[in-house]
């Protein structure tokens, strides 16, 4: 019996804010430049050539471009929901005569799931598996018509709701539960975000398996000038650092001036931060211009961040917490802005934004 391996995309999380800006889990983006449709793909790719179906419930068009991009030599395809009755009618279609293994991409999981999923499939049964520490991660099914009676299950999973009483009665109780040797990691938070990252970095051995498995580069030219000094950081390639960058994640073409000082945070890529700046416990997210920028987005100066570990945002108290600062995309800070821990400077905001407010403390955001 031929495969159809299946992956469902789930709406954006709310709790990551100006990280994912409201699009598709599946765009999510992780350690090294990657989505978080990569940590399921990759794996899938190096095993499967075809059969493959990406199912996305918003942003569809966006994800297939990113899947033409990124996997044009495998044949996927995408397919958009708008509801779980519309979910279960597309896997019917898919899986005609045909085994369907279904994953849920909500987490990020260890690239090593895929060697328990295989045998799985081989195992020519109905299955539940879950990961490690027991979250839903996907089921293979060889009988399709299951699904029919499958709608409150896969409706429950959609909203990341709880599923235990679908599983102890209905189809699902006959089917055999496995277990997977990962975690799996949601990320539901800017605090989740952050922390999952920082982890990685102290995970020298993970990070380095991590990077090879997933073909990062890390040999294009980064410059460390002569005022530069890197310390247990990661760079990604096109980076020049002229300042001091302590146990951060810096993304590809990002300049850091001199004088300016980073510590414990992610700038993601093509950001620009002048002389004397001071970045600390902090997410900046990526600036999408189209051309490398001679002008710093956060000007000479400007201080983001501050004490590590308590409090949290007035605004998102549940998503920013932990003395965690976070800066969205395409943000322009001019000269002597200060933003103190647990702050929230939403996408999009210019050097007129700030022109009425220059400090910021703990806890605060700045909401047009």
């Amino acid at each position: 019996m031929k495969n159809e391996i299946v992956l469902v995309s789930f709406k954006a999380e709310h709790g990551l804010l100006s990280i994912s800006d409201e699009k598709t889990k599946a765009l999510m983006p992780i350690f090294g430049g990657l989505k978080l449709a990569d940590i399921y793909l990759k794996p899938i790719t190096d095993f499967f050539g075809k059969n493959i179906s990406f199912l996305a419930n918003s942003d569809a068009e966006i994800l297939k471009e990113y899947i033409i991009y990124k996997y044009s030599s495998f044949r996927i395809n995408v397919y958009s929901y708008n509801s779980p009755e519309e979910l279960v009618s597309l896997l019917l279609k898919l899986g005609k005569n045909r085994r369907v293994c279904l994953i849920f991409s909500d987490y990020y999981v260890e690239p090593l799931w895929i060697n328990d999923m295989l045998a799985v499939i081989e195992s020519n049964e109905n299955c539940i598996i879950e990961t490690f520490d027991g979250k839903i991660f996907g089921i293979v099914l060889v009988n399709t018509s299951l699904l029919s009676g499958m709608l409150d299950f896969i409706g429950s999973i959609l909203k990341r709701k709880p599923v235990d009483n679908y599983i102890s009665s209905g189809p699902l109780s006959s089917f055999n539960k496995i277990k997977l040797g990962v975690e799996g990691k949601r990320l539901a938070s800017v605090f989740d975000y952050y922390m999952f990252h920082m982890d990685m970095l102290k995970r020298c051995e993970r990070l380095y398996r991590f990077i090879s498995y997933y073909g990062i580069d890390v040999e294009g030219q980064t410059l460390i000038g002569d005022s530069g000094f890197v310390r247990r950081s990661f760079l990604l390639p096109s980076s020049t650092i002229d300042g001091i960058v302590e146990n951060s994640i810096i993304g590809r073409n990002t300049k850091v001036g001199s004088k300016s000082i980073i510590k414990n945070s992610i700038i993601m890529e093509n950001n620009y931060i002048g002389s004397g700046c001071v970045i600390q416990n902090s997410i900046i997210c990526e600036n999408r211009e189209p051309i490398s920028r001679i002008t710093p987005n956060f000007a000479d100066g400007v201080v983001i961040g501050g004490v590590a570990g308590k409090g949290s945002n007035g605004d998102f108290p549940d998503y920013i917490k932990g003395g965690i600062t976070l800066i969205g995309r395409d943000v322009e800070i001019p000269k002597g802005v200060r933003l103190a821990e647990n702050c929230y400077i939403p996408s999009g905001m210019g050097r007129n934004h700030f022109r009425n407010k220059k400090l910021f403390e703990a806890g605060e955001s700045l909401l047009i």
